[in-house]
């Protein structure tokens, strides 16, 4: 991940290690899709779709830790889908008419804008890393397009691909 934040322009390691774990954590059977994952994994609350996140977090209380795992994790969901299937993010844009890849990198820059501001990150140590993050998110995203596009699909041929790589 190091390497790939690098070449993207990217040096923080601080943030190359939050991202390197983001890639293990989700990768685990369905955490993408929850706020908590591990043994505090007690909301059982699952969002397949950025806007249901987005809908939460208009509900949760200005300070609530809840509202802070639900900002945290708009931006680390936007950044995983889109940064790591771009091509089915394409797809259903195609077939249904879903939202483009500008759509995530603006609601993932917001999350992690959020999360960076919340007091729980300070408390966390995370502020830093949500706040650059949120400045970076599309240089991130497309840090994240290239390790996909290299290391889990690298024999997938899109338009879309080629279009990424020129």
């Amino acid at each position: 991940m190091r390497h790939t934040l690098l070449a993207a322009g990217v040096d923080d390691r601080d943030l190359a290690d939050y991202l390197a774990a983001l890639l293990l954590e989700f990768g685990q059977h369905n955490r993408h899709a929850r706020i908590r994952g591990g043994e505090r994994a007690s909301d059982d609350q699952t969002y397949n779709y950025l806007v249901d996140i987005v809908s939460d977090l208009s509900e949760e209380p200005e300070g609530a830790e809840r509202g802070f795992l639900l900002q945290a994790h708009l931006g680390n969901y936007s950044l995983w889908l889109a940064g790591l299937f771009p091509d089915y993010i394409a797809a259903r844009r195609q077939r249904a008419g879903g939202p483009d890849l500008l759509y995530y990198d603006e609601l993932g820059r917001q999350g992690y804008g959020l999360a960076s501001r919340h007091v729980l990150a300070e408390r966390f140590g995370v502020a830093g890393i949500y706040r650059e993050a949120a400045e970076r998110f599309p240089a991130l995203r497309a840090a994240f397009n290239r390790l996909s596009d290299r290391v889990f699909f690298p024999n997938a041929y899109t338009a879309d691909k080629v279009i990424r790589n020129l």
